[in-house]
């Protein structure tokens, strides 16, 4: 059961997926600057293809379910968001008109959100769920399988610049 909880919940919850956290990782306006600079390309490529999926599904050339075109739009529109933040990453609070300070302030929030509460949770949760094999003197190579994934995903997000970490009594805080 621990190995499912890991994998399955832990880590490979949308929470820690690391390409998630790289994408919202800005948390103030010069690291926003930053990350606009090498997400830019990236997520103006993504818009343009989700685009040509949903042109190519209205107009037939391709056949895909209402649940895929929904996936699609949810995608689309998140992208949007995104890529208006991004694109005015380099204005100044006081050039932003209403509706890109909100998305601003909005991107802020939810990366503050992923960062520092859900992915400290998520740690948390993986460092409780791993100590009792380890406790015991058990290790199978399922647990021997989660301590190398684990030491993947722990390296790719503290490879990210604005995480910040803290340790109490031997676990993340």
């Amino acid at each position: 059961m621990t190995c499912k909880i890991i994998v399955d919940d832990i880590l490979h919850s949308e929470i820690v997926n690391p390409n998630r956290l790289h994408s919202l990782n800005a948390r103030d306006d010069a690291s926003l600057i930053r990350l606009s600079k090498e997400l830019l390309p990236s997520f103006s490529q993504r818009q343009k293809a989700l685009a040509k999926y949903l042109h190519e599904a209205e107009t037939q050339t391709i056949r895909v379910s209402d649940k895929v075109r929904a996936l699609w739009m949810d995608k689309l529109d998140a992208t949007h968001l995104i890529l208006s933040v991004l694109l005015d990453a380099e204005k100044s609070e006081a050039e932003l008109d209403e509706q890109s300070k909100a998305n601003r302030l909005a991107f802020f929030q939810t990366a503050r959100q992923a960062w520092e509460i859900n992915l400290r949770e998520a740690l948390m949760q993986l460092s409780k769920e791993m100590v009792g094999p380890f406790a015991l003197g058990m290790l199978d190579p399922q647990y021997f399988f989660l301590m190398l994934v684990n030491n993947w995903l722990v390296t790719k997000v503290i490879s990210f610049p604005s995480l910040t970490c803290i340790w109490q009594d031997g676990l993340l805080a």
